[in-house]
């Protein structure tokens, strides 16, 4: 049984699977893909690492085993089939401030917070495995409390099937102050 858990950058991926690891087989792809330099570049407007999407689903694909968990920003890419896809949420307001606590530059805030808010990744997942994905909301959900309930998840004690949608569930006011935020850092430089 394979399941994948995704989320963008502040999400609560590494936190929570840290928890997960006395469960189940864990394989983070971020470290493979550093271990393995199964990236491209370093992109360093956005301090992230553009990856080889055809070398990582080569190498995934011998990751694969009984009961494993793979943890990534988004796996939409990978060939093989998961038994389910578990996708982190995050309020993009508590989003925001949890990835400028990170000293991230201003430009990987702002691709992040937008593809919480916009459902880039709910997107592509869905649009691979559309019955697979679940959305878990990790907002006001310590770590322990979240891996406690992704793990009735994968062992089939609970089948949530909530769809999260910023634009609908946000207060107009909040999004437009959120969304005026993030078009300032257009404005000016990153920070360091």
């Amino acid at each position: 049984m394979t399941f994948f858990i995704c989320g963008v950058p502040g999400t609560g991926k590494t936190s929570i699977v840290s928890f997960l690891k006395k469960d189940f087989p864990v394989i983070e792809l971020g470290n493979v893909i550093k271990e393995k330099r199964l990236y491209t570049y370093f992109d360093e407007r956005t301090g992230s690492f553009v990856i080889n999407e055809k070398e990582v689903d080569r190498v995934a694909r011998g990751l694969y085993g009984e009961s494993v968990i793979i943890e990534w920003i988004d796996l939409s890419f990978l060939s093989e089939q998961p038994n389910g896809v578990i996708l982190l949420r995050t309020n993009p307001i508590v989003l925001k401030k949890r990835l400028e606590s990170r000293n991230y530059p201003d430009s990987k805030v702002r691709e992040n917070v937008m593809a919480e808010l916009l459902g880039v990744i709910r997107k592509n997942l869905s649009d691979k495995w559309h019955d697979k994905v679940i959305d878990f909301d990790t907002t006001a959900t310590s770590p322990k409390e979240a891996a406690e309930a992704i793990r009735d998840i994968i062992t089939g004690k609970s089948q949530p099937k909530e769809v999260i949608d910023w634009l609908s569930i946000m207060d107009p006011e909040e999004l437009d102050q959120l969304i005026g935020q993030l078009d300032s850092f257009k404005s000016h430089s990153d920070k360091p």
